[in-house]
């Protein structure tokens, strides 16, 4: 089964794709408040996904903004630290 997601950097770019048959949105680079502005205009049609600018510090902001998955770079990073710490 193939899967295909675009990738958006506005909610104008969001907005053009809305009529298309795709499976998931990457919304790129994204703020929280207008991570929730491109939920309600989903309206349940893609999955979504937040990435880029996702932080430890805003995590839980990006989450609450109903998407449905996140990419956050920060975390693996943070692992290797822990570990190197813990040994």
């Amino acid at each position: 089964m193939i899967k295909i997601e675009e990738e958006v950097d506005t909610l104008d770019q969001f907005a053009q794709i809305l009529d298309q048959k795709i499976d998931a949105v990457l919304l790129n680079n994204i703020v929280p408040d207008q991570l929730k502005k491109a939920v309600a205009m989903n309206g349940r049609r893609f999955m979504l996904e937040a990435s880029g600018g996702v932080s430890l510090s805003n995590i839980a902001d990006v989450a609450r903004s109903g998407v449905n998955l996140i990419s956050c770079g920060a975390l693996p990073i943070m692992w290797k630290i822990l570990m190197l710490d813990w040994i």
